[in-house]
């Protein structure tokens, strides 16, 4: 009894055991059946894709390649034969073989066009030191000129007529026998001076000379007139030490340093100074070119003096510079053209002032400061000569700044022009070449 209990039970068991496998079994199909279904949907979708790609109009690189070459051909085939004719045309003139000159066979086209910019730009060359701003002025000078042309051609004023003269006699430049004449009449005026025996007539002489712009900057004093640095709303009279000829100040100097530098520069100067004299004089002129070096050495010694305490700001009033350093400032200041003296003048080293004016008046007898005199006018009136300004351009131009031409002649007359007159080209210029958009954007910028 009991045995039989257990097989049934056991059937059982096994029936429940199988049905759950059964169960399980299908549940694993179906999931297998989902998977296999997805991955095909997949696989088609994707083969449908891979159909749309193939379809587009995109080619691989050699395919567009030749498309791209089958389709412009003819064009290609012109471009070719513009390329070779190019190539095989002659730039070098036959004469210009690559055997004998290779150099300009492979870099003739490039040569001409240098030349052909150098000629274009040629009137820049005088620019020692190029930058915007000498650009700027050399084309500042030639629009004065345009400006000066324009008002004397429509313009029959009296005004007009002095504009037309002075412009005309600036790009004439002087002859021999003018620049003779002037020189002469100077000389005579200097010697004048010289053999009066008032002291006042040194001053009256350096007083005259002062108004002469031109050549005031070579005198042992002179005169300017310049904003006060304490009241700067007020210009007020200046007196300064000159403008030294030499560029390298230490070529004055006699520290044995650069002995063979400053001789071959001393050499040059005493070389430049000569051929001036002879030019206005004749060879045998009887001047010492060494004397003017002697006297720029003996200005530069007064002006590093120390007699007084150094001050960049010194105002002397007349009686001051009279009594205390025999600096003769109403005699001065009368022959410059005030009717009545200013009550004192403003120098920026009073060294000078007291050094200087002892310099001033022993060496004004002494031969070699007539030379020096006579010197500081020759050198500016040689620069207006028709064939002589080349003389002041080998060694102030050349020498000195390594200029590579000389200023431009038809340039001359804008100094001419500029020292007479100054404000009507001011003025002018302004009307003409006036950018009103850039000056109001530069007032617009805050005031610092």
């Amino acid at each position: 009894m009991n045995e039989p209990m257990k097989t049934n039970k056991l059937k059982k068991t096994m029936k429940k055991t199988m049905k759950k496998r059964k169960n399980k079994s299908l549940k694993n199909h179906k999931l297998y059946l989902k998977k296999t279904l997805r991955k095909s949907i997949i696989k088609k979708f994707l083969d449908s894709k891979k159909q749309i790609i193939c379809k587009s109009n995109v080619r691989p690189f050699e395919e567009e390649n030749d498309f791209m070459i089958k389709k412009n051909k003819r064009k290609i085939e012109n471009i070719q034969k513009k390329m070779q004719h190019i190539l095989r045309k002659k730039f070098v003139p036959k004469k210009i073989l690559p055997n004998n000159d290779f150099y300009t066979y492979i870099n003739y086209e490039w040569i001409q066009e240098a030349t052909r910019l150098d000629e274009e730009y040629k009137n820049e060359k005088y620019i020692v030191q190029y930058d915007d701003f000498r650009i700027i002025q050399n084309k500042v000078y030639y629009q004065l000129i345009d400006i000066v042309k324009k008002y004397i051609k429509t313009n029959k004023t009296k005004r007009a007529k002095e504009i037309s003269n002075n412009y005309h006699a600036g790009l004439k430049l002087l002859n021999d026998e003018q620049a003779r004449k002037h020189l002469n009449r100077y000389v005579a005026f200097l010697d004048t001076c010289r053999k009066s025996q008032k002291e006042k007539d040194a001053w009256y002489f350096l007083g005259i000379m002062n108004k002469n712009e031109i050549i005031s900057q070579g005198l042992p004093f002179v005169i300017s007139l310049n904003p006060d640095e304490k009241e700067p709303n007020i210009g007020r009279i200046s007196i300064s030490q000159p403008q030294y000829s030499l560029l390298d100040f230490n070529v004055y100097i006699d520290d044995g340093v650069d002995e063979n530098y400053k001789k071959n520069y001393r050499r040059n100067f005493f070389r430049y100074i000569d051929e001036m004299f002879a030019a206005f004089f004749g060879k045998n002129h009887g001047f010492i070119a060494k004397d003017v070096f002697d006297c720029e050495q003996e200005m530069i010694k007064a002006m590093i003096c120390n007699k007084e305490k150094d001050e960049l700001y010194t105002r002397i009033d007349k009686k001051t510079a009279e009594k205390k350093y025999g600096f003769d400032w109403e005699h001065f200041s009368k022959s410059y053209g005030f009717e009545t003296p200013p009550p004192f003048f403003i120098t920026n080293n009073i060294n000078y002032v007291a050094c200087g004016t002892k310099m001033f008046l022993d060496g004004w007898k002494k031969e070699k400061w007539r030379t020096y005199y006579i010197y500081v006018y020759m050198r500016q009136l040689i620069r207006f000569h028709e064939d002589w300004r080349s003389i002041s351009y080998d060694f102030c131009g050349k020498f000195m700044r390594g200029q590579e031409r000389i200023f431009p002649k038809e340039l001359m007359c804008v100094f001419n022009l500029a020292y007479s007159f100054n404000t009507f080209l001011t003025n002018e210029y302004i009307d003409t070449y006036a950018n009103q958009a850039a000056i109001n954007y530069l007032k617009s910028w805050p005031r610092i």
